[in-house]
């Protein structure tokens, strides 16, 4: 928002999510740690990084899920901030007609939807198979069948889950 001129390649790290499948941690930009690396303590390859937006001028209730990709690995660049690689082919950019609310899957310990600090939230595999079930159908119902069977394929392969049940694949 608001580059005018000479935007370089990656203006930020969310411009890396679909191009590379890659997403960091981020820089420190004030206090005691201004210009090092953020860390993520529990990058587990295998595991499901959703991602979330809110919209400028929008409240926190009405934050989006824009994508997401399968955990393939981690290291750390040259700011020392973590940056977590996906599968390229387990990398999905939600079309805007199919976007689900963040906070109808998540919240937090104490059962508020504030955001506030970080750039990351843990999410247990229960949270991720009940989003990924919903995001399946509302593919499904908004005509995108190439999208839903990334979904579906991300379901069966890191989740062991059968796409109609709770049960475990055979």
């Amino acid at each position: 928002m608001g580059l005018r001129k000479d935007i370089p390649a990656f203006p930020c790290y969310e411009s890396e999510i679909f191009t590379k499948s890659e997403y960091g941690a981020g820089v420190n930009h004030t206090g005691v740690r201004k210009g090092k690396g953020r860390k993520i303590k529990y990058v587990i390859p295998g595991k499901l990084a959703i991602f979330t937006t809110v919209d400028p001028e929008r409240d926190e209730d009405e934050r989006y899920i824009f994508g997401f990709f399968v955990i393939k690995d981690y290291y750390i660049d040259n700011d020392g901030a973590t940056k977590v690689v996906g599968h390229p082919e387990y990398t999905l950019k939600i079309p805007k007609d199919s976007r689900l609310k963040f906070w109808d899957f998540y919240r937090n310990t104490d059962g508020s939807i504030f955001w506030g600090t970080g750039l990351y939230r843990y999410l247990s595999d229960e949270v991720v198979v009940r989003y990924l079930r919903r995001q399946q159908e509302v593919l499904n119902e908004n005509s995108h069948e190439k999208e839903a069977e990334v979904v579906g394929d991300v379901l069966r392969r890191f989740y062991g889950k059968d796409l109609q049940t709770d049960n475990p694949k055979t």
